[in-house]
């Protein structure tokens, strides 16, 4: 099963911690992740099995999600990084 990295917005712009969700496609992380976000985030897919977060994505059983707090974003905010 994909292991995807969600980038999720608030409205206010204010970058949210990396979501991991253990989802079969990209349509199932989105609509995964946009049940434990506030309606009005902006949600999207940042990355598929990124290599350097091979241990949180075995560690995620299928179906789920959650926040990764000890992750963070670059300061392009594109790219998942470990804190």
């Amino acid at each position: 099963m994909p292991a995807y990295v969600v980038k999720v917005t608030s409205t206010e712009g204010f970058i949210k911690p990396p979501v991991v969700a253990n989802c079969k496609d990209e349509k199932e992380a989105i609509r995964l992740v946009r049940a434990i976000v506030d309606v009005l985030d902006d949600v999207k897919i940042a990355g598929t099995e990124l290599e350097e977060m091979k241990g949180p994505f075995g560690n995620l059983p299928p179906g789920a999600a959650q926040f990764r707090l000890d992750w963070g974003w670059s300061e392009d905010g594109e790219t998942p990084e470990s804190r």
